[in-house]
């Protein structure tokens, strides 16, 4: 795996750390809530940490819990 690679896995891994958490609130309230629409945004950079110019495929997959095997939600 190379660093843009590691970089998005990271980013990816933050957004959905962030989804759990959320989730795991709402469970705690004893009502689930389930966001229309997810906001994400963020920058890729090459090796030097330059914005990356071209067209680069991002996929994010939503899973109910980090055990989870297969994911709830997938998007390219």
């Amino acid at each position: 795996m190379d660093r843009k690679e590691m970089r998005v896995s990271l980013c990816l891994f933050l957004l959905l750390s962030t989804l759990s958490a959320f989730g795991q609130q709402a469970a705690t309230n004893n009502a689930t809530v389930v966001p229309p629409l997810v906001n994400f945004s963020g920058t890729l950079t090459d090796l030097n940490g330059k914005p990356l110019t071209s067209i680069v495929g991002v996929t994010f997959f939503l899973y109910n819990d980090q055990q989870a095997l297969s994911p709830l939600w997938m998007e390219t």
